[in-house]
């Protein structure tokens, strides 16, 4: 062995074994950036080489190789530092256990289920008949996946879209003709100036004398009016109220607030005719609407793509897996089933 300055020193490059250790300590704190000058030092002052030629160049070819090791080191503490991507799960509807058959009931306890027919008429009480008893109130509540077609004691023309429900006395008596609605709802009222007929919600009142509007009710957020033909008067439930002529909607703003516009009214009242039709709505819309008709779960992976807005008709009698494929052939998102789940990612 040879002694030699420490200019010449500098120059001394590691062994293999010296690398291997000193990577190990860098990789031992490779939450900190490692500190390439102080190690190399730290590591000099501990070598003691030969100092002939060959060992200079054998040197040499080592530094690059401590160089790639703490390079590769720096890659490591980079990597192991940087927090991963999170996926947040937004479960924007719940299906839940219902009664699959549409059920009539009153106020006195009394319940039927309907399965087979098609269109309801409730007959109005002779007049004597209505003097002797005092007046039921009836009930009749969808499940998700059915819609029903009515007619009331006056003659209004009830369409009653699934996971619905109105309430409505058994004969119209009074000033007035009043129900109560939650859900969805369209109407085709018989006229009679003398008698306005109202529609209830948890959300609005709505007046009307002879017209054809559709009432939806299902949460504050979805909650609106829209008139196809005639003339309503829509008042919240503090009190504001709005007129709206055909071809508008009434609806909630988030401070509760109504706010007027003109919209399309086909798209709003197809689903009476069996139809899911959507023109340019937004995904989190459409997806929760197909969740109410087939009662699943509707999960985004991504809060990104609810907002997401498309052109989608389909019939309510289309199963749920044909639903789910055209779907994915649209390209906007990966649409996936499993048993009463959707999830969008």
């Amino acid at each position: 062995m040879h002694n030699i300055d420490n200019n010449i020193y500098m120059n001394e490059k590691p062994s293999d074994k010296e690398q291997m250790e000193l990577r190990r300590a860098l990789i031992k704190s490779h939450t900190e950036m490692p500190d390439v000058e102080k190690e190399w030092e730290r590591f000099r002052q501990t070598i003691i080489d030969d100092s002939d030629e060959e060992t200079m160049n054998t040197s040499r070819r080592h530094l690059y190789r401590w160089v790639a090791g703490v390079a590769a080191a720096v890659i490591l503490a980079i990597v192991c530092v940087i927090p991963s991507r999170k996926t947040t799960s937004v479960e924007v509807f719940s299906a839940k256990a219902d009664a699959m058959d549409i059920v009539i009931s009153t106020d006195g306890g009394e319940k039927k289920v309907v399965k087979d027919e098609k269109i309801l008429a409730f007959v109005p009480a002779k007049k004597s008949t209505v003097l002797r008893r005092t007046i039921k109130m009836m009930e009749v509540s969808t499940p998700r996946g059915k819609d029903c077609h009515m007619t009331l004691p006056d003659g209004t023309k009830v369409w009653l879209n699934a996971d619905s429900k109105i309430a409505f006395p058994e004969e119209f008596v009074g000033k007035e003709r009043k129900v109560d609605v939650s859900g969805e709802a369209y109407f085709e009222v018989t006229k009679d100036t003398q008698h306005p007929f109202i529609v209830q919600t948890e959300y609005f009142t709505t007046t009307v004398h002879g017209t054809s509007f559709n009432v939806c009710a299902y949460s504050a957020k979805e909650a609106y009016v829209a008139l196809v033909s005639g003339s309503v008067a829509v008042k919240t439930n503090d009190g504001s109220e709005e007129f709206i002529v055909p071809g508008q909607m009434a609806s909630l703003t988030e401070g509760a607030d109504m706010s007027i516009k003109n919209v399309d009214i086909y798209p709003l009242i197809q689903w009476k005719e069996g139809f899911f039709y959507f023109e340019r709505d937004r995904l989190v819309d459409i997806m929760m609407e197909l969740g109410r008709w087939y009662n699943v779960n509707i999960v985004f992976e991504h809060e990104a793509d609810m907002n997401r807005q498309l052109h989608f008709v389909a019939e309510h009698s289309d199963s749920l897996k044909d639903i789910v494929r055209r779907l994915n052939d649209l390209g906007i998102a990966k649409f996936k089933l499993n048993k009463d789940i959707i999830s969008i990612e």
